[in-house]
Parts: C-alpha cells; sequence; structure tokens
C-alpha cells in the first residue's frame, strides 16, 4: 500500500513539474512533449474536481447533521435544497447543474468510493465517473459495486461510450430483468436499469417522457385523405 502511494506522488511530482515546465513554454515543445502536457493537464483537472467534488459531499454531510440536530440556524430550505442552493450560486452554475454536482458527490462519497479514488488519482475524468454515477443508479444492493470494480479496470483506456456500452452489458448480465415482470428493457442486450420501469409500448427508455399513443387501427391504413377526413369529424386522437 506504502508502495502505491508513492508511486502515485512520484507520478504527480513528475506531472507538475511537467506543467510547470510548459506554462508559457509551449512555443519551445516537440509535439510529444505537447502530447504529454495535455494529459498531463487533463489528469489534473480530474483530481482538481476529484477535490471539488469531495468538499462538497462534506458540505452535504454538515447540512444533513444541522437538519437532523434541529439547528435552530438552520434555513427553511431542506439539507439538499440547501447545499444545491449554496453550490449554485459559489460555481454561478444552474441549478441543475449543481444538483448534478451533488448527487455526483454524493455517490462517489457513499456507494461509488473506487470511482471517487480513479477520478482523485487522475485515471479517470469527470465525465466517466459520471457515466459510472448515472448508470449504477439505483441499483439492486451489491449491484453496483460488483458493476464498479468490473469497469475500472479498462476505464482510463476507454472513451465514455465505450465505457457507456460496457458498462450496459455488465450491468445486463448482473442484474437481468426478472421474468414475469413485464417491463421492457432500455438496454438492447437485455440488461435494465435500476428496475426502474419502462414503457413496453413506448419508445423513449427515459421514465420522465409521457407515453407515446399508438396510432389507432381504424386509420392507420387509410389514406392520408381519409385520415385528414375522419380527424376533422372525431377530433384529433389524444
Amino acid at each position: 500500500m506504502g508502495g502505491e502511494i508513492m508511486a502515485v506522488a512520484m507520478v504527480m511530482a513528475a506531472e507538475n513539474a511537467v506543467a510547470l515546465r510548459c506554462v508559457g513554454e509551449f512555443g519551445e515543445l516537440d509535439d510529444a512533449e505537447l502530447v504529454a502536457a495535455v494529459s498531463a493537464a487533463h489528469r489534473q483537472a480530474a483530481r482538481a474536481q476529484a477535490r471539488e467534488l469531495e468538499a462538497i459531499a462534506e458540505l452535504r454531510r454538515r447540512r444533513i447533521a444541522a437538519e437532523a440536530d434541529g439547528d435552530p440556524d438552520y434555513r427553511v430550505l431542506t439539507a439538499h435544497e440547501s447545499v444545491v442552493e449554496e453550490i449554485a450560486v459559489a460555481l454561478a452554475v444552474t441549478g441543475n447543474a449543481a444538483a448534478t454536482l451533488v448527487h455526483v458527490a454524493e455517490r462517489l462519497s457513499t456507494d461509488l468510493p473506487a470511482t471517487g479514488e480513479a477520478l482523485a488519482a487522475g485515471r479517470i475524468d469527470l465525465a466517466k465517473a459520471r457515466v459510472i454515477c448515472d448508470l449504477s443508479d439505483d441499483l439492486p444492493d451489491g449491484i453496483a459495486e460488483r458493476a464498479e470494480a468490473a469497469v475500472l479496470d479498462k476505464a482510463a483506456e476507454q472513451t465514455t461510450g465505450q465505457l457507456r456500452r460496457r458498462l450496459k452489458r455488465i450491468i445486463g448480465r448482473l442484474a437481468p430483468m426478472p421474468r414475469g415482470s413485464g417491463l421492457a428493457t432500455p438496454f438492447r442486450d437485455g440488461g435494465w436499469r435500476s428496475g426502474r420501469p419502462v414503457r413496453a409500448s413506448g419508445t423513449c427508455p427515459c421514465w420522465t417522457c409521457p407515453p407515446r399513443t399508438p396510432t389507432p387501427s381504424s386509420t392507420r391504413s387509410r389514406p392520408p385523405r381519409e385520415v385528414s377526413r375522419a380527424t376533422a369529424t372525431t377530433g384529433p386522437w389524444t
């Protein structure tokens, strides 16, 4: 364990040296050194984002503790709402963006600690961490951890699209949709996302979208003029 920490520290020191050397000197670097500088800066950004999420998670814990203790100075907002508002103001982002950061911070600090460690080490970036958080959200107990462990070994070498497809396949194997549930699956490979129902008759896997009303068989095969005439007399289908 100590050897791994020392190795990570040495890599970070080397990358910091590269970044400092490159500041204001990009014109003096060759192509290979420029690419190395880009990679080093990207890993440093991932580490900074990990620290940001750790701070958000700590702020969330404090607000929840204050709410549970009935702190008289606590605001009218709930603990979660308070954190979202504070982050939105501090970072000058929308409420939705702040809520996403709070959610990812909470997941990495509780359900997905290995993903948080990979982000803090610079092995993955925030985009990949969000993929893991989104697809493993609300999975049955133990499935999220097993899926996380299965994808992190190659996540550093994959794009977000490749990571998403691989994670979907793994979740499909670890948590197949129960037979006889009457629910369709959002994944072509037979997986299901967190037991969240998906409309068998709809075409959109998003549970927030309204179901698409099928075209009545009485008008489906009619010529366009007859369909228009029928609609005019009976009203539009809703």
